[in-house]
């Protein structure tokens, strides 16, 4: 049995690529309403289409969450674009750096 969240806003960083697109694409279809959040428009733009063509609900914010001013910026847009709440929140995003691990 899979969990449901009909009615539930869904906010999900990195939703646009990698675990972060399964994973924003997965709640819609059990009817969440997903904020799905990145740093590219295009890509943002596609995970919100094939949410969309599978008949959920979803709008992509963008955002580049590397300073707090901008997380600040994009937990406003998503509490308003969210009716004023965020339900469930998928903290996803993630910056891979190449080289040597520091000591």
């Amino acid at each position: 049995m899979s969990a449901r969240f009909d009615g539930a806003v869904a906010l999900i960083t990195g939703a646009t690529s990698g675990i972060g697109k399964p994973t924003a694409l997965s709640l819609a279809a059990r009817g969440a309403y997903v904020l799905a959040v990145g740093r590219d428009l295009s890509r943002g733009d596609a995970v919100v289409a094939a949410i969309r063509g599978s008949g959920g609900t979803a709008d992509f914010l963008a955002a580049d969450l590397r300073t707090a001013d901008s997380v600040r910026v994009l937990a406003r847009q998503a509490t308003e674009a969210g009716g004023g709440r965020v339900d469930v929140l998928v903290n996803n995003v993630g910056i891979a750096r190449a080289g040597r691990p520091r000591t």
